[in-house]
């Protein structure tokens, strides 16, 4: 009797182990180290573009939205964004003059050894 019982103890430590072990494995995989990368996500004003976006962001991410309409309700929902790692920049990317301002917005905030590309 007492086997079993000791059999089945080991069986449920086990088992508790391994579920640890997999939501320790998943919630380290949902944030970055502080010396991740910066990333600019352009059309951040449509649909899929704010949720790349704001997902990015919540990880970890330092992410740039670039928005073509700052006014529009994309925007003013990223704006909005209660993450720290989430900023909104103009951006039309048609425009060599609205590139060349994001380029430097988004340099100027690298983190420390990081180098844009």
């Amino acid at each position: 009797m007492w086997v079993l019982v000791v059999q089945l103890l080991v069986l449920v430590a086990v088992a508790v182990c391994i579920l640890v072990f997999m939501l320790k494995k998943l919630m380290g995989a949902a944030h970055v180290p502080s010396n991740s990368k910066t990333i600019l996500v352009t059309a951040a004003d449509t649909p899929i573009g704010s949720q790349i976006a704001t997902h990015l962001s919540t990880m970890g991410f330092r992410v740039f939205a670039g928005v073509s309409d700052e006014k529009s309700s994309a925007a003013q929902a990223l704006r909005r964004s209660p993450s720290p790692w989430l900023h909104l920049l103009p951006l039309d990317v048609t425009n060599d003059g609205s590139l060349a301002f994001a380029l430097n917005q988004v340099n100027t905030h690298l983190h420390a050894g990081e180098k844009g590309s």
